[in-house]
């Protein structure tokens, strides 16, 4: 019984063997200019270049494979022998990692080390995890590569993998693939390919693409964008959100009636509606009203009394994330409408803002939600019909011939200030009902697209005050009081909640 079993693995370790050997027949022949390289001659002295990446979107298979060559020009440059891999746990995982080094002399050793996963940043339904790892015998003038696959859990809509079945009488808007093209390093050459739905033509938004590279179709359907000569990206203080500055291409789906003036209206119409049932029946709430503010108050102290009664409700999002056994321990809750986050006195995501909605409508005021793109991370692009754009929400009341802006669901900020992502941003208003005072409409072919007010340079103040004295001998005492107003002192509010008084006095220091 014994004999087989020694065969079975013998032949295991053979046909292992083959495998490795056709996996790393497959990497693209290293020509003999890419050996010789030892200089970027459009970046003099850097550290490394990108000698090609290939990026390939399979949406029938959802899955996407991506590949690096990397040519190391110095020493500096052998810290890119440090590979990470970012990716959202829930939305995908990487598979089929592949690396290997290519000496200077052109011989070649695999990688076969460990691969590391750690999570970087954990939220309460969010993980972003990293796959890590190191490539062996890195030097000056070696020749680096990997590829990964990323497998997506969420596979494609029904609507797209059967098209002929459905009838789409609105403009619908389904995402397939973005990529940034510009990269930390010179890019010599790229190619970027996706795979749709057969039947489902894609649409596509260059920008920042230089030179005249546009996606090609072929004749399989796929279509391709090649790019060369992408100049590496350089950060800069006080630039704009790095992927608005960076080239890119988004790749959608449009389903239904071709993009109108009106797409973003009904966008906001779709959004309310489904909102319907959490928002609940206004009247219902009076009595809730009725405790907070008086009959006699001004519109503004009314809405100043709802906002300081929807931040005392306990926001989860803020807090660390909980285990299952403490959810149940603390016997938490999903909220099903306005009034259960009222009874049980906590919230989650964007909840606090719906409540205020709901309190201001209660209470005789015009109110509704707007939906915004967060300008820390990109901005909005109105003529990219991707809902997903607006990942903010912040609350509109008009309230004695005056709009307010306000997002009490962030923690610390005052009735009076936006937080400075949101502040200055375009989005919609979330509403599908006639209202007939509109707040601040932008300029543009878009109907009903909404801009929250720019911020003065008052909102975001530091003050110092000294009072010194200056002793015979030059030497110099007092005390020195260093105050923070508006936005400035909501940033640092929220970046120190989750520290202790001297990791505070630290920080100020």
């Amino acid at each position: 019984m014994k004999a087989p079993r020694d065969l079975l693995l013998l032949a295991c370790i053979v046909i292992f063997g083959l495998l490795t050997q056709a996996r790393a027949a497959e990497w693209p022949p290293i020509s003999p200019a890419e050996l010789a390289l030892t200089d970027d001659p459009v970046n003099p002295g850097a550290a490394a270049i990108l000698l090609y990446r290939e990026v390939s979107n399979d949406n029938v298979k959802a899955i996407q494979t991506e590949y690096k060559r990397i040519k190391i020009l110095n020493d500096e440059g052998k810290k890119f022998a440090d590979v990470e891999i970012p990716y959202v746990d829930r939305a995908a995982k990487i598979e089929d990692i592949q690396a290997r080094t290519v000496r200077p002399d052109g011989t070649s050793v695999n990688f076969q080390g460990q691969i590391f996963d750690r999570t970087a940043i954990k939220a309460r339904r969010t993980r972003v995890q990293v796959k890590a790892f190191t490539l062996p015998e890195v030097q000056k003038g070696s020749i680096i590569e990997y590829s990964y696959t990323v497998r997506f859990r969420e596979k494609g809509p029904d609507v797209l993998k059967n098209r002929k079945d459905y009838f789409v009488t609105e403009t619908i808007a389904l995402p397939s693939a973005t990529w940034l093209i510009q990269d930390d390093l010179f890019t010599r050459r790229g190619r970027f390919s996706v795979r749709p739905f057969p039947g489902s033509p894609l649409q596509w938004m260059l920008k920042n693409v230089p030179g005249n590279s546009k996606p090609q179709t072929q004749a399989d359907g796929t279509v391709v964008l090649e790019v060369e000569n992408i100049p590496a990206f350089e950060a800069e203080p006080v630039m704009p959100p790095e992927n608005w500055v960076k080239s890119r291409v988004a790749f959608f789906y449009v389903l239904g009636p071709p993009m109108s003036e009106y797409y973003w209206q009904l966008e906001g119409y779709r959004e309310a509606r489904a909102l319907t049932s959490f928002m609940g029946d206004p009247k219902k709430l009076k009595q809730v009203v009725a405790g907070v503010v008086s009959a006699g108050d001004p519109a503004e102290t009314q809405l100043r009394k709802l906002y300081a009664r929807v931040q005392k409700i306990r926001y989860l999002s803020y807090e660390r994330s909980m285990t299952e056994q403490e959810a149940k321990r603390e016997n938490i809750k999903e909220n099903k409408n306005v009034e259960d986050v009222l009874k049980h006195d906590y919230a989650f995501a964007n909840e606090i803002n719906l409540v205020l909605v709901a309190l201001a409508r209660a209470a005789g005021f015009e109110s509704a939600p707007v939906r915004v793109k967060s300008r820390d991370t990109d901005f909005f692009i109105p003529e990219l019909p991707d809902p997903g754009q607006l990942t903010a929400m912040v609350v509109w009341v008009h309230a004695g011939g005056k709009d307010y802006f306000l997002d009490p669901a962030t923690r610390y900020c005052p009735f009076d200030l936006l937080p400075w992502a949101e502040a200055s941003s375009a989005g919609i208003l979330v509403t599908d009902v006639p209202i007939p005072t509109r707040p601040g409409q932008t300029n543009g072919r878009f109907v009903d697209l909404i801009a929250t007010p720019t911020p003065a340079s008052g909102m975001a103040v530091t003050g110092r005050k000294a009072t010194l004295a200056i002793d015979g001998e030059g030497g110099v005492e007092g005390t020195v009081t260093v105050s923070f107003a508006g936005q400035e002192a909501l940033e640092r509010r929220i970046a120190a909640r989750n520290t202790d008084e001297t990791a505070r006095k630290k920080a100020l220091e």
